[in-house]
């Protein structure tokens, strides 16, 4: 079915003791209710699962605040769970109601539950040609007789929405009294059978915790358990303790808390830093659950440790200053030395992204090294401290003998007085670090006036001279990050301007290393 202009928009699902009616609003816009499936038969006391298909064509009014779904049912049946998916791009769930549930009359023997969503201003830009897939987890009530009686329910389905905080039934238009749901649009029987179920549901065995190392918080899953196996599942209980644990009844422990079905994971807030013993428990609707359980432990710490071994050559190597910086401030957050079997500890390092370097004495001929065996910083690899990063808890360095850096003023070049000159220090090389200062020095002649000595690129403005040829000697000096250095000297052999320039031979007193630019 089609709707065109959602100021009517709905479907309906009719139930002899049970009316379910789904509701999603929108307006200025074009919706398909693809399909609504239910099972066809179940058992009392079972979880039984309302699917709903919509198309959204478009969906675009700042006005619409809040939609939902409205369902009556039995007075002995309970909503367990009810989300949306909008393309399998992010959910929601539809959180109980009250208020708007106080507007419906439900029909004799019947309760109405209502389940709404408000919608942030940021994610409207999401509700927009989307496909949504509404899932509602309902459980079954009892019916009086013996086991396999039976009873036949009837369903329906509608739509609408709530705009400028107003709360409007859309199908049927503006009827809020379920006797008055006529329209069967969509129909579906269901046969409830009448079983009395003893069985609890299976133990749950693949619980996973993982510290979200803040020093107060985990977060507990057990994704691998399948519910939909067992069908009566209506919460799980949780459980913890600083001790282990394999029974709970036993032991006398009892849940801190419990989530709903259809719910595999808990962050668990408010912790102190100490080891804790998690379990979950599935429980059905008459309350049986498996006591015994297989608890996952986990020792609470705010941040990680990093450890390792200092080596050169493979023997450990004493008193190397192992430092964490901070990768965008560059702020020291922790160090350690390491002892004389070459081991460090750096405890606690809090979620974040970091540069670890490992740097030897000032005396000493080691080379510094960064993480992942990088000898520049823009070379290194981050660390990355958060609960999800496969990082590694324990990193060893190689250490290895510092290669000086080899520094070249360029080569050289004859030039007139009064000329632009440019000298270019960039080709030197450190071959296991990088080059972190470039010094510039005149050694004779006129003093000029460079644009800054402690750059690898310099440039001045050649001096008027008195004879025919004169020659400025200048030095580079350069500095890697082990404070090693090399220097390496040019000439700029000025002329006359009546003079004729040298051209660019070896064969030249002038040629020492020096590159010209005009």
């Amino acid at each position: 079915m089609i709707f065109n202009n959602c100021k009517k928009i709905y479907a309906i699902l009719i139930v002899q003791s049970l009316t379910i009616v789904v509701i999603f609003v929108f307006q200025a816009c074009k919706v398909t209710i693809i399909d609504i499936e239910l099972p066809e038969t179940a058992d009392t006391g079972e979880v039984i699962e309302l699917k709903m298909s919509c198309n959204i064509d478009y969906i675009e009014n700042d006005n619409i605040n809040e939609y939902g779904a409205i369902l009556q049912i039995p007075i002995d049946w309970e909503i367990i769970n009810a989300i949306a998916y909008f393309d399998n791009d992010f959910s929601f769930t539809l959180a109980k109601n009250d208020k708007y549930a106080k507007e419906y009359i439900p029909e004799e023997n019947n309760k109405i539950w209502v389940g709404t969503y408000s919608i942030p201003f940021n994610n409207k830009k999401y509700i927009t040609n989307n496909q949504i897939e509404v899932s509602v987890l309902i459980l079954t009530g009892n019916i009086e007789g013996e086991t396999e009686t039976s009873k036949v329910y009837t369903v329906k389905a509608g739509i609408g929405l709530s705009e400028n905080d107003q709360w409007i039934s859309h199908d049927p238009y503006n009827i809020y009294n379920f006797q008055d749901f006529s329209e069967l649009t969509y129909t579906k029987l269901i046969t409830i059978y009448k079983a009395n179920d003893n069985i609890p549901p299976p133990q749950i065995q693949s619980i996973q915790v993982k510290d979200l190392l803040i020093g107060t918080d985990v977060l507990l899953s057990w994704q691998g358990y399948n519910e939909k196996l067992v069908g009566d599942i209506v919460r799980y209980d949780l459980y913890k303790s600083n001790s282990f644990f394999d029974n709970v009844l036993e032991e006398e422990i009892l849940p801190f808390t419990t989530v709903p079905s259809n719910t595999y994971m808990k962050q668990i807030t408010d912790l102190v830093e100490n080891k804790y013993y998690f379990a979950v428990c599935a429980v059905d609707e008459k309350g049986n659950f498996i006591p015994k359980v297989q608890p996952a432990s986990v020792e609470l710490k705010e941040g990680v440790d990093i450890k390792g071994y200092v080596l050169h050559q493979d023997e450990p190597v004493e008193g190397i200053t192992l430092t964490i910086l901070d990768k965008y401030s560059g702020i020291k957050q922790k160090e350690s030395i390491s002892q004389k079997d070459g081991t460090y500890l750096i405890s606690e390092i809090p979620v974040g992204e970091y540069f670890l370097i490992a740097t030897a004495s000032a005396n000493s001929n080691l080379n510094a090294i960064y993480y992942n065996n990088a000898y520049s910083l823009k070379n290194a690899t981050p660390l990355i401290v958060n609960p999800y990063s496969s990082q590694p808890n324990e990193i060893n360095f190689e250490m290895s003998i510092n290669k000086k850096p080899v520094a070249d003023a360029g080569p050289n070049q004859n030039v007139t007085e009064e000329t632009l000159v440019f000298l270019d220090g960039s080709n030197s090389v450190d071959l296991d670090g990088e080059i972190i200062s470039y010094e510039w020095e005149q050694k004779n002649g006129n003093t000029v006036d460079f644009t800054g000595i402690f750059s690898a690129q310099q440039r001045f403005v050649t001096p008027k001279i008195g004879q025919q040829t004169k020659c400025l000697e200048f030095v580079l000096t350069v500095i890697d990050n082990n404070n090693d250095s090399d220097s390496d000297t040019c000439l700029i052999c000025i002329n006359k301007n009546n003079s004729k320039s040298g051209s660019d031979s070896d064969s030249s007193p002038c040629f020492i290393n020096c590159l010209i630019m005009y």
